[in-house]
Order: structure tokens, then C-alpha cells, then sequence
């Protein structure tokens, strides 16, 4: 319906957006699922390439995987750092210093080594040891968040009119993400749905021809753990947020960086590639990492940052362009026509840009109106002229002392 009244209403169609702009050498190499050899290829690189790397340990393969790398890369004389061991804020101030070889994470999202740093100068490499993706878990607790992870993830094997019925059970489970198990019994119609959607899901993984149809895909599989069942689904986001840490849109252009998978398990490296075809294009593959030249590749990208930081600022034009909008809500729809926004908080306000080869779009919200009609002139603001009707507007200003509204600056002169 959305859709239906942007094209008639406003003139223009919605299609996905692919965030292309990026300026990375995507490369990776299949190695047994062995950590303590990922580990020795993973540091015979990083000493070839040098300093300025980011180490990201596979999701799966835990925390304690994290610490066995950063003691592994100290024991062979790299100068390591690792998220367990700092809080974020040291973290970011220990690698703006730039005395460091490699700083090691968990590849999730939520590490503070994937999101938030922005260090285009220092950061010019990324390794991933192991593909990163996720594990989820099929025994699922009739809980909005878990039934909408695997329904999402199954959405594309099960036949048309199932299909059908998962997008409508998606966008249901959308606005209760956040409820508690605990709270269902409050809500009768919400849990009946609830038990609907959890009971077909149960169904399709107890289902002998949707299981085997599962183990074909190339796009999700199911592996076992113990007794317990897993979905394995490549995690294209986090690839994304954390190689897109050695690239960053500076004042002189797009940066160029270099991102290097060394992936344990084949399957879970296809289904990856699959998401990230969707995510940047349909031209998007990894090269093979034995066919790179490493040292050339270093001398580029640190000659980039050398030449880049050294050139006079005033010659730069890179070109901005900010649109404000009255709420957050707008400003992420919009934003997201444009392409996959990144996010970034500035004071309070929280920030959308995407970015062009020559200049960043940032899309923003005011979190309320900016102008009102004037309470001094006319009639409430609205003059009558020649059988017209003139509105007059003037910014809002806002008294600190008391925290009231202002239009005219007469009102403000008053005070």
C-alpha cells in the first residue's frame, strides 16, 4: 500500500536500493575447520601486510576463540589489542595512537570492533578467521523475536502459497518483536497467532522432504550440535559493518582497503556470498587470496592514507547535502530509497547518511516541528490580501530558563 501511494501520489517508484560504493579488495581461501591453522595463516598474513589490521573471530567460534588469537599473535611479536581487554571508549583511544599491529573482535554486530570506528588513516585491513554467520537455533520458545529469525531464513524454500502466509506472519511478528514470552497470556488473539506461526515452523523442521530440501540449499543449511538442531545462515551484515572499518568516506574520497576470509566451513562461505551478492550486487565475489600480491597491495593502501593525510584540506571539495525532517521514523525511510544507510549519533540526534563517490547524503530528524505560524501578526499568523491567504511562519525558539516556545521576536525581546 506504501508503495502504491508514493507512485501515485508523488510520481516516482520504489525499488531496492544496493549500496555499491565500495572500495575494497574482497579476497578469501578455504582452509580445513582447523582454528590452530587459521590462526598460523591468519599471522603469516597480517606480517605481510603490517600494521593498521582488524582481526574478526567467527561468532561461533566464541569468546574464548578471541582470547586464544590475541595470545597467539603476541606469543609470534605482533603488537595485539582485544575488546575483551579494553572498554570501548580505551579501545578506540589505544588505536588512535596507531602503535599497534592488530586489534581482535568477535564478528557480531554488536562488537564495539564492527561498528562505530572511524579511523580512515590507521585501520587499512580486515582478517576474518572463520565466515561469519549465524546459528539458530530450530527448538524455538513461542517468542516473537526467535519465530521471525528462522521464518525469515526459511521464507525462501517453502512453496508459493506457504510463502504467501510467512509474509503476512513476518510483518505480524515486525510490531512484537520486543514482547516477552511471559506476557503472551495478556494478549489471547497476539498468542493464538503466536502458537499458529510456532506450530507450523515446528511442522516444516519434522517434515522428512523440507528437511532434505534444507540440506541442498546453498543458501541456509541445518547442522547438529549435541542434540540440537541449527539453521546456518551466512551473516552479510556483520561482513559488511566490519571490512567497511578499512575503507571510510574521508574529506578526499573513498579510502581503499583490503578484507581477507579465511573460511573453515564451504557451505557457510557460499551462503555468505549469496547475501552479499544481494547486499552489493550481483558482480560481487571473493578472490582467491593466493593470487594477490600482498606487498604491493600494502604499499598501496598505506601510500593512499600517507599522500591523503598530507594534502592541503582547502583543495577538497567533497560535497554534503542535509535533509531534516520532523521524525526518526521519516528520516530511516527516506534514507533507506537512497541505499543502506549508515547510522551515526551526532549530540542527540541520530544521523543517516548514505554516501555518493563525491559526497555524503545526511538525512536527520528535528524530533518536531522547526516553524510555527506567528502569534503576534495577522490573525493567529494567517494575513488577508486581494481575497488571498497569507500564512507568515517564523523559527521556533526555544526559552532555556523555562523551557517555553517562542515565534516572534518580539516574544523573545520580551523576555
Amino acid at each position: 500500500n506504501r508503495v502504491m501511494l508514493f507512485r501515485f501520489l508523488l510520481g516516482f517508484d520504489i525499488y531496492r536500493a544496493v549500496p555499491n560504493l565500495r572500495n575494497i579488495i574482497d579476497a578469501a581461501q578455504q582452509l580445513p575447520d582447523d582454528f590452530n591453522l587459521i590462526l598460523l595463516k591468519a599471522c603469516s598474513l597480517a606480517k605481510e601486510v603490517g600494521q593498521g589490521g582488524l582481526v574478526f573471530v567467527s561468532y561461533s567460534y566464541g569468546k574464548e576463540r578471541v582470547e586464544e588469537a590475541t595470545h597467539f599473535f603476541r606469543q609470534q611479536g605482533l603488537r595485539t589489542l582485544s575488546y575483551l581487554e579494553l572498554n570501548p571508549d580505551e579501545l578506540i583511544a589505544e588505536m588512535e595512537k596507531g602503535e599497534f599491529d592488530l586489534a581482535v573482535g568477535l564478528a557480531h554486530l554488536s562488537n564495539p570492533l564492527v561498528r562505530g570506528i572511524d579511523l580512515p588513516y590507521i585501520l587499512r585491513y580486515a582478517i576474518f578467521l572463520g565466515v561469519p554467520k549465524h546459528l539458530i537455533p530450530t527448538k524455538v520458545h513461542p517468542v516473537p523475536k526467535n519465530l521471525y529469525n528462522i521464518l525469515a531464513n526459511i521464507i525462501s524454500l517453502l512453496d508459493e502459497e506457504e510463502r504467501l502466509q510467512a509474509f503476512s506472519d513476518l510483518q505480524y511478528l515486525k510490531r512484537y518483536l520486543t514482547l516477552k514470552e511471559e506476557a503472551l497470556d495478556r494478549y489471547q488473539r497476539i498468542k493464538e497467532r503466536i502458537d499458529r506461526i510456532k506450530t507450523f515452523i515446528d511442522k516444516k523442521f519434522s517434515d522428512p522432504k523440507f528437511l532434505e530440501h534444507l540440506n541442498s540449499s546453498n543458501e541456509v543449511f541445518l547442522i547438529g550440535q549435541g542434540e540440537e538442531l541449527y539453521l546456518v545462515v551466512g551473516d552479510a551484515p556483520t561482513y559488511i559493518q566490519a571490512s567497511g572499518r578499512v575503507s571510510r568516506l574521508t574529506v578526499f574520497g573513498l579510502l581503499k582497503g583490503l578484507s581477507l576470509l579465511l573460511s573453515e566451513d564451504e557451505r557457510s562461505f557460499k551462503s555468505l556470498e549469496k547475501r552479499l551478492r544481494f547486499q552489493l550486487g550481483d558482480d560481487f565475489s571473493f578472490k582467491p587470496i593466493e593470487e594477490l600480491e600482498l606487498k604491493a597491495i600494502s604499499q598501496e593502501l598505506t601510500e593512499a592514507r600517507h599522500n591523503k593525510k598530507e594534502t592541503n584540506i582547502s583543495k577538497v571539495t567533497l560535497k554534503t547535502s542535509l535533509v531534516i525532517v520532523e521524525s526518526p521514523h521519516k528520516a530511516r525511510t527516506i534514507a533507506s530509497f537512497f541505499g543502506k544507510p549508515s547510522v551515526r549519533k551526532v549530540g542527540e540526534a541520530f544521523v543517516y547518511e548514505i554516501p555518493s563517490e563525491d559526497g555524503v547524503l545526511a538525512i536527520t530528524a528535528s524530533l518536531g516541528h522547526v516553524f510555527n505560524l506567528s502569534r503576534r501578526k495577522g490573525f493567529f499568523g494567517v494575513f488577508q490580501e486581494n481575497g488571498r491567504f497569507i500564512p507568515l511562519f517564523d523559527t521556533i525558539k526555544l526559552c532555556r530558563a523555562t523551557g517555553k516556545q517562542l515565534v516572534d521576536i518580539e516574544e523573545v525581546k520580551s523576555r
